[in-house]
């Protein structure tokens, strides 16, 4: 598996390699990620301050990312000095949530205008090759430039943490004061909204224990199913995510999500032989599908090699008709895939008969940690750095 040949490389290389696997592996999310396809009916979406007498977001297009922040935050002080009642402390809710939004979008852009560095020369064992005084002189000028406005980017992550906190505390405020006539449809929703705090702010249990209740009190909601399932799986429970999965999919027997669903947690359990067969099935469903195509084609990333993953794409935008909108993205997809191979590639050593890493499994059976995962999917990896803001990008 590929992942494990990366874990059997030897340790110099190792953490470079995971690295870089982990980067690209974040910059295709943020452009497109084969999450669950339904997204939380957050009144959030898209960062816009919330109007709570008809919950429609306000007309902020022509503004800037930094008007919309400073807008929201004075709407949230209006809102605060209003009535201590369920809708208001709902509002709260929605428009901090919608807060952290915007300090993420406002970090992504800071992130993405960080002044550039140059890189430094290594020798053939890894060490830095020393500059002349002058040119070293320019290189921690440039280093120390890169790293303050890292910190300063960094500042709108805790801004959103600290959004986040707010957001899970007025929800449950209003869980607290639910009007006495409130459907369970209505305390349903409010659960899941809350669930989706907790998750943002990297506590996945108490998520679970939300949506199960969502769940429970709207078992109608394929929404609900779904998105409990896909916790389920995130906390490494496949057998319950497994059956969750199942009963979406007889509930819905025509969406092919749900198939590679099941198709991704079997591989995570092991079994590369049924998430085949469930992935090509998925893909039978719907040949046009990209969030499809791209599930399957990250499956054989991580159990088998990027050129695999790469030959799926290639194979998916082959068929598509000309002028198919999905062939830009796939073209994408493909790339990125390329870009994992070379780097792959660039690495001179033979991993299954590298001597350094002779005892490297013993190593680990006894408990010796290096620092480094193991045999992680690129998606557990990719979780795991997600979760940890200061980790991101």
């Amino acid at each position: 598996m590929f992942m494990q040949n990366i874990r059997r490389a030897t340790r110099k290389h190792r953490k470079v390699l995971l690295a870089v696997v982990v980067l690209l592996m974040l910059g295709l999310v943020g452009t497109f990620g084969y999450s669950g396809r339904n997204a939380a009916p957050s009144a959030s979406s898209g960062g816009e301050p919330i109007d709570s007498e008809d919950g429609q977001a306000n007309d902020s297009t022509d503004m800037s990312l930094q008007e919309k922040i400073d807008a929201t935050i004075t709407y949230i002080e209006t809102l605060k000095a209003g009535a201590a009642d369920y809708s208001n402390y709902l509002s709260l809710a929605i428009n901090y949530m919608a807060l952290g939004d915007l300090y993420q979008s406002k970090y992504e852009a800071d992130y993405g205008n960080l002044p550039e560095v140059p890189p430094r020369d290594y020798d053939e064992e890894g060490n830095v090759i020393p500059l002349e005084p002058e040119e070293e002189t320019t290189q921690l000028a440039a280093e120390a430039a890169y790293e303050a406005a890292m910190t300063a980017a960094q500042a709108w992550l805790d801004k959103k943490q600290d959004a986040l906190t707010q957001a899970d505390a007025y929800y449950q405020l209003a869980l607290d004061n639910v009007p006495e006539d409130m459907a369970d449809v209505g305390i349903a929703n409010v659960k899941y909204l809350q669930a989706q705090a907790r998750v943002a702010l990297g506590d996945k249990e108490g998520a679970l224990t939300l949506a199960q209740e969502a769940y429970e009190l709207f078992p109608d909601s394929l929404e609900y199913l779904d998105y409990l399932a896909s916790l389920e799986e995130d906390l490494g429970n496949f057998e319950e995510a497994l059956a969750l999965y199942e009963k979406a999919a007889a509930k819905s027997p025509d969406d092919p999500y749900f198939i590679t669903s099941q198709a991704s947690v079997h591989g995570r359990m092991g079994d590369s032989e049924k998430a085949k067969k469930l992935f090509l099935d998925a893909r039978a469903m719907v040949p046009e599908d990209i969030r499809t195509a791209y599930a399957y084609a990250n499956f054989l990333f991580n159990d088998e090699s990027p050129e695999a993953a790469k030959a799926e794409m290639e194979k998916y935008r082959d068929a598509l008709a000309e002028g198919d909108p999905n062939i830009e993205q796939a073209d994408g997809i493909i790339d990125y895939f390329q870009q994992l191979a070379d780097i792959y590639a660039s690495f001179n050593f033979s991993i299954d008969e590298d001597p350094d890493n002779e005892d490297d499994d013993h190593e680990h059976a006894e408990g010796e940690d290096d620092g480094n995962q193991s045999e992680e999917t690129v998606d557990e990896v990719e979780e795991e750095v997600v979760e940890d803001p200061e980790d991101q990008l």
